[in-house]
């Protein structure tokens, strides 16, 4: 006897390329990242003098501030979406590319969208620094073609 299995359930926006991207970085943060860390001054690891909103480690780590500073100016949710298109978008975009259109995804995100990224992003902080490692493979795992 086999059994149908459910579809999971996605919190949509109505509009397709949005729910597109939507479920992208889903995929991205359930499947190819290793994990999230929240950090409350997050340093970068080559230059220790340079604060960072989010860092995207070379084994597929996130990591992410909780400054009370940078949690007014960038959400955690927000950052997230920025550090999961770098591997959405390897080595085809610039940074500043990359920034107009997590801010464009971020606004057009539902709450619900939002609310269901930000069960992603752990409540606890980690004391442990983020090492010194280069992104320098594709990840696997990707769900379309590079």
């Amino acid at each position: 006897m086999s059994h149908k299995q459910r579809r999971r359930y996605f919190p949509a926006s109505g509009d397709n390329n949005m729910d597109w991207d939507f479920r992208q970085i889903v995929h991205i943060v359930e499947n190819v990242v290793a994990f999230i860390k929240t950090k409350e001054v997050l340093r970068d690891p080559k230059d220790r003098r340079k604060i960072l909103f989010g860092l995207l480690s070379g084994d597929n780590e996130i990591w992410i501030s909780v400054t009370k500073k940078h949690r007014q100016r960038f959400p955690a949710v927000r950052i997230l979406i920025h550090e999961a298109m770098h591997i959405l978008y390897p080595r085809f975009v610039r940074e500043r590319d990359l920034d107009r259109k997590e801010a464009i995804l971020y606004k057009r995100f539902t709450e619900e969208q939002r609310a269901f990224l930000r069960n992603h992003v752990p409540k606890r902080t980690s004391v442990r620094e983020p090492e010194d490692k280069e992104l320098t493979y594709y990840p696997k795992g990707l769900p379309f073609a590079l």
